[in-house]
């Protein structure tokens, strides 16, 4: 592999590790989890509770 070809791929490497960090990864993942809440229990606040 050329010294460019390596370069160009440690330069998307490291953009893409920038834009997905644990900031990224976390608010992704809240999200996507009230996205899985029934609408109604959303929409009234209502939080489920383990126990």
């Amino acid at each position: 592999m050329s010294l460019d070809e390596r370069i160009n791929r440690h330069e998307a490497l490291l953009h893409r590790i920038r834009k997905f960090d644990p900031h990224w990864w976390s608010s992704t993942f809240l999200q996507a989890s009230e996205d899985c809440r029934p609408k109604e229990e959303a929409a009234n606040g209502i939080r489920r509770t383990s126990g």
